[in-house]
């Protein structure tokens, strides 16, 4: 009898692994990541958070640990995984673009005003060269959690 419940255990464990494992795999087989968060505030006002990176560690806590400006429009990011390099912000507010250079990689983001106290963010992200899956896939949901963040403290404002 208790081999039968091991087994039974032995079974259930392979096949929530093995449904988690097809999961990731499936959700990283694209390249590209769209990100989408609708923010209940006007685009001045959205575009006033978005477009300062200085403001970056308080809306995306998952990735900023500390931001400072170097001067122009680049600034020395720290993040929380002990990285340390610089981002280029490129602005084009009648547009609603947000462009951060990091190394080879270009973090899109795209602000729609969507009636009066409206706006849609939409960030998009190419998977960069070198990436694994997990850490792919750990970049997504943590991306989405700041997304939803920003959300948060934007409106709260």
């Amino acid at each position: 009898m208790a081999m039968d419940k091991q087994f039974a255990f032995a079974i259930v464990v392979i096949v929530l692994f093995g449904t988690l494992g097809a999961k990731v795999w499936l959700i990283n087989r694209k390249n590209i990541f769209i990100s989408e968060v609708m923010i209940g505030r006007p685009l001045g006002v959205v575009w006033t958070f978005l477009s300062e990176p200085g403001k970056y560690a308080r809306l995306y806590p998952n990735w900023i640990k500390t931001i400072e400006l170097v001067g122009g429009d680049t600034y020395k990011v720290e993040d929380r995984f002990g990285g340390s390099y610089s981002i280029t912000v490129i602005r084009n507010k009648e547009f609603g673009v947000i462009d951060l250079h990091i190394g080879n990689e270009t973090s899109r983001l795209r602000l729609f005003a969507v009636g009066d106290n409206q706006t849609l963010a939409v960030h998009v992200t190419r998977r960069w060269a070198g990436i694994s899956d997990l850490v792919w896939y750990f970049h997504k949901r943590t991306t989405d959690q700041d997304f939803e963040n920003a959300k948060m403290v934007i409106e709260a404002e």
